[in-house]
């Protein structure tokens, strides 16, 4: 009887597991729209960025704005966090670019880890230099594959950069995208 009892537990225990690993993807339209409200003016902003807090709701987010590759349209998002004359020569925030930007921040836990929202090449120092979207894009979406592997908080501890071996970084960060320059 108790071997019965840990069958159906261990089926039971196992079973939801692997359910709630499928529902991490399984995003409704209308809470990916909340979430490109942050970035995308085309729709009404309908959630505030940090109350996007449980790990499936962090892994739903990231999921929706890894969709956001080719948007070339004007973010919402401005260089707010730039200092000094940065934000001279730092280009307009496109949806693609804000969106790989939030979830740097989501995953850092800090909206300001970069002094503004641009991608640096570590090398030259050009800012968003050609064809660095599509390879941040490539990058981002592996890091996701393994952060659902090792979780949020295990990532975190990892130091799990999701530029890290593009040759990239935010600007006003090296390497990591939570440590300043």
């Amino acid at each position: 009887m108790n071997n019965k009892i840990r069958c159906i537990l261990v089926v039971f225990f196992f079973g939801n597991i692997f359910s709630q690993q499928e529902n991490i993807l399984n995003i409704d339209s209308t809470q990916c729209q909340n979430f490109l409200s942050l970035i995308d003016y085309k729709y009404k902003n309908n959630i505030c960025f940090d109350s996007i807090k449980s790990e499936m709701e962090i892994f739903q987010f990231f999921n929706c704005l890894l969709t956001c590759e080719g948007n070339k349209k004007k973010s919402k998002l401005g260089n707010v966090f730039s200092l000094g004359n940065v934000a001279a020569h730092i280009p307009p925030v496109t949806i693609e670019l804000g969106a790989l930007y939030l979830i740097s921040a989501k995953f850092y836990e800090k909206k300001d880890f970069a002094l503004a929202i641009a991608l640096r090449d570590s090398l030259t120092g050009k800012i968003n230099p050609d064809g660095c979207i599509k390879k941040t894009y490539s990058s981002y979406r592996a890091w996701f594959n393994k952060l659902k592997e090792y979780g949020i908080s295990k990532a975190r501890e990892l130091d799990f950069d999701p530029l890290q071996g593009t040759g990239l970084n935010w600007y006003g960060t090296y390497n990591r995208g939570h440590k300043k320059e």
